[in-house]
Parts: C-alpha cells; sequence; structure tokens
C-alpha cells in the first residue's frame, strides 16, 4: 500500500512470531502482522513511558524520606557509623 511515511523492515524470527502468535490471539487472528507490529510498538512505547515515570515517582518518594524528619534507618546506629568512620 503506497505511504508517505517511510517503512521499517522487520524480521520475524521465533521470537517475534510467538509474540505475533500471542497479540493475534488477544487482539484478532484476522489483523495483518503489520498492524499487530504497529499497536504493539505503540503500546509497548506507552508501557515504557508508565514504567519510567513511576520509577522517578518512587525515587522522588524516597529522597524526601531520607531528607525527612522520620528518614528509614535508625538515626542512633547513624551517629556510631560516623563515629567509627572517624
Amino acid at each position: 500500500m503506497p505511504t508517505a511515511h517511510p517503512r521499517i523492515a522487520i524480521t520475524r524470527d521465533p521470537e517475534l512470531a510467538a509474540a505475533l502468535d500471542r497479540a493475534g490471539d488477544l487482539l484478532g487472528r484476522d489483523v495483518p502482522a503489520a498492524r499487530l507490529v504497529r499497536d504493539l510498538a505503540l503500546r509497548g512505547a506507552r508501557a515504557l513511558e508508565t514504567d519510567d515515570a513511576e520509577r522517578h515517582s518512587r525515587r522522588r518518594a524516597f529522597a524526601e524520606r531520607i531528607v525527612s524528619d522520620s528518614p528509614p534507618w535508625d538515626p542512633k546506629v547513624l551517629e556510631r557509623v560516623e563515629d567509627r568512620s572517624a
């Protein structure tokens, strides 16, 4: 089918074939392989963005807890560690 967009070549190796079979089971056996690949790529990109946002949120929450008045460790233990390192 003609398109103004550049095409990409992809090899249908065993892993990709298995992924397309699984996707076909969920999205429909009548969906062309190229459409499945496109849909999986778009869904994968969204999942990566979501994962990254969740990691960033967890890191921020951890950093805030570390500098809070109630860090996730016993301050007395930290004082002993600092005394021994001097």
